[in-house]
């Protein structure tokens, strides 16, 4: 199953609490069905968080920013956890993932 986040772009509220309720539900299904893959990633990150500019302290005039509100060539996250996790792993190519989520499943 595939469930994709609604598009939330440079909310301040990222994640999201439809996603997190989202998670919990699928990991309590999990403990019920310990065969079963939770894969949580993205396709492409937005916007670029930027640290330039820091002092000392935090200030308005320093704070983190956005660079942009387009997509970026910038590494995601991958979060696994269950059966097959340990193969996300490391630094992936984004189409790596369908390849290792197909090998687990044993298409051809």
């Amino acid at each position: 199953m595939l469930v994709a986040a609604p598009e939330r772009p440079l909310d301040d509220d990222a994640f999201g609490p439809q996603m997190g309720e989202t998670l919990r539900v699928a990991l309590e299904f999990q403990k019920r069905h310990p065969d079963t893959l939770i894969v949580l990633t993205a396709d492409h990150d937005t916007g670029s968080l930027s640290l330039d500019n820091q002092g000392r302290y935090a200030t308005p005039e320093n704070a983190p920013m956005w660079v942009s509100k387009n997509h970026t060539a910038n590494r995601v996250v991958v979060f696994a956890s269950g059966l097959g996790a340990h193969r996300f792993t490391g630094t992936h190519e984004n189409t790596a993932i369908f390849a290792i989520i197909k090998d687990l499943m044993r298409f051809e």
